[in-house]
């Protein structure tokens, strides 16, 4: 296994839990963001401060890495719509600084990219085809990523593996205007909890199956040494309606709150994925998601109270 791993946007909730993980299994981490670190540098950890679209800095935190996973993004689809141009900066720039850097190595690191369910795959009507589409800026930016990243893979012979996320909850260390977060906000309250687009369809993905999938990639490109493209799809089997997902979370906080449903906010929302996609997650990574909604939202709402105390 690599043994020295940089991961870009390594202080964000995703970045913190999956450096914890793998700094407890031997790996030496180094992160780097935009952020200050809170955690102590030794042999097995290293923070490096500084902004992904700086080349320069890019470059250098690259040239030690046996790995390479990049998670620094605008990593929201509202954000991406209502400032594009700094959702295409950070996340198209971001990622050609990285799959520049490795290539110029002499030995390359593998890199590990964060994609998003936001990338979706369509058939064509004769059904010989897959295209890859996606309808926001955060999605274009998600998509034209994993286009570029799977050109870099055959012309410079480089190994990269894009997941596609689907909604990551599971940590109060997450932004508190997300919707499981918000929504159990309230109904630890008692406050009235307001549901926009009743009938929309979400997926949601907790943080630990997310770092159990980053492992056993890693432990693919242990064993690989010729290079590869591969765009994995990471969710959970069953979706929820933000509605089923309000009453679920007044129910386990034992909530007074009250749920006021907008009648007129419907959702014209396709959660629907491609067999191919959903075939490559079960046949190249053997996964599959451990930890139910439930389980999950139980485990959240706990956090969430001990905070409140």
């Amino acid at each position: 296994m690599a043994a020295n791993i940089l991961i870009t946007g390594g202080r964000g909730f995703l970045g913190y839990h999956l450096t914890e993980y793998l700094i407890g299994r031997g790996f030496s981490i180094t992160t780097f963001s935009r952020k200050e670190s809170n955690l102590t540098h030794s042999e097995f950890y290293l923070h490096i401060r500084g902004d992904i679209t700086d080349f320069s800095k890019v470059n250098e935190a690259v040239k030690n890495a046996d790995g390479v996973i990049h998670l620094a993004a605008i990593s929201r689809e509202s954000l991406g719509d209502s400032n594009p141009y700094d959702c295409i900066k950070t996340n198209v720039l971001g990622t050609l600084n990285v799959l520049e850097s490795v290539k110029s190595l002499p030995i390359k690191p593998w890199i590990i990219l964060a994609s998003s369910a936001a990338v979706k795959e369509v058939i064509t009507k004769d059904g010989n085809h897959t295209l890859k589409t996606a309808n926001s800026m955060y999605g274009i930016s998600k998509l034209f990523n994993e286009l570029c990243a799977c050109r870099y893979s055959i012309k410079y012979l480089m190994r990269i593996t894009a997941l596609r996320f689907e909604s990551i909850y599971g940590s109060t260390r997450d932004n508190t205007d997300k919707v499981i977060n918000k929504i159990i906000i309230k109904a630890l309250a008692n406050d009235t909890i307001e549901i926009y687009e009743g009938n929309k369809k979400m997926n949601f993905i907790h943080y630990r199956d997310i770092v159990k999938a980053f492992s056993i990639v890693i432990g693919k490109f242990s064993s690989l040494d010729c290079s590869c493209y591969n765009d994995i799809y990471l969710g959970s089997p069953h979706s929820v309606t933000l509605e089923e997902l309000a009453n679920k979370i007044a129910k386990l906080c034992k909530s007074k709150s009250r749920i006021s449903i907008h009648k007129d906010g419907t959702a014209k929302y396709n959660n629907f994925r491609s067999k191919t996609e959903l075939d490559r997650s079960s046949d190249f990574l053997d996964f599959c998601p451990s930890i139910s909604l439930e389980e999950g939202l139980q485990s959240l709402i706990k956090q969430h109270h001990s905070n409140r105390e």
